[in-house]
């Protein structure tokens, strides 16, 4: 009933490479790091963009007399989700 033309709805087209990343007592010492390396910078920048904002709403606060909803928000949710991130790459 199959043929050799048929293909698996859950199968790769033709042509296209897959990636598969190793985990487990499979994957090299140094693949782990690279990955601990790579969310330890994506938490700095997180950290980062959220003392940025923080600081643009601190100064339009000051020589405005009021900051923006979005720097309200979005600077504490930006360095909490920094902290977090940074927490999970060190837990690692």
């Amino acid at each position: 009933m199959s043929s050799s033309s048929e293909v698996s709805p859950l199968a790769p087209a033709p042509g296209v490479a897959v990636e598969t990343q190793p985990s487990g007592p499979t994957a090299g010492p140094g693949e782990d790091d690279g990955r601990r390396k790579a969310a330890l910078k994506a938490s700095k920048e997180y950290l980062g963009m959220g003392v940025g904002i923080g600081a643009v709403g601190l100064a339009s606060a000051a020589l405005l007399g009021a900051a923006c909803p979005l720097c309200v928000v979005a600077a504490p949710a930006f360095i909490g989700l920094g902290v977090v991130k940074r927490w999970q790459a060190r837990r690692r």
